[in-house]
């Protein structure tokens, strides 16, 4: 991901698609215009379910942002912005950073991406995760983030187990 960001012309706009990962609608072009100082994001469609991505606060307790549904302009941050140290989560700091430096975000309903099952996220990796936000915002938005993971890994781990359904949405 560093390597395709330092290889895209400055004045890009830039997103990431695993293998197997699409776009099913795209921003519409007056949008694209009218917004074009803002990193546009939508939502993604899942096997059994489409994530509805949020900006805000709820970002600095988990990855509410995801990348299949995330137009980034290069301008924002020019050099690669992938903290290596993170190999599961280099993308939710980065939008951890994006969102401290106050960049603004606007949501499209015409931005639709779809993620393929079975993606190098697919296990939750709690203390990375909390470590992000904890590095970004400190010690009381590290904390709240691996109470808030752990809770949300808890659910899907009884939900295997018991095949549960749960009113509850964490996201």
């Amino acid at each position: 991901m560093n390597k395709g960001w330092s290889l895209a012309n400055d004045d890009s706009r830039i997103l990431f698609l695993g293998a197997g990962d699409l776009v099913k609608s795209f921003p519409l072009i007056k949008e694209l215009e009218d917004y074009s100082d803002y990193i546009i994001y939508g939502k993604v469609e899942l096997v059994k379910s489409v994530f509805k991505s949020k900006h805000g606060w709820r970002l600095k307790l988990g990855n509410t942002l995801h990348h299949q549904a995330l137009l980034v302009p290069k301008k924002f941050h020019i050099l690669p912005p992938f903290n290596i140290q993170y190999p599961t989560y280099a993308d939710y700091d980065f939008n951890l950073r994006l969102y401290k430096a106050k960049v603004k975000f606007y949501y499209s309903d015409y931005f639709i991406g779809y993620a393929m099952p079975g993606g190098i996220s697919k296990q939750l990796k709690v203390l990375e995760m909390s470590l992000i936000s904890f590095q970004n915002f400190g010690i009381f938005w590290g904390i709240l983030s691996f109470l808030y993971c752990s809770s949300y890994y808890l659910k899907i781990k009884l939900k295997s187990l018991f095949n549960i359904k749960w009113v509850v949405n964490f996201y």
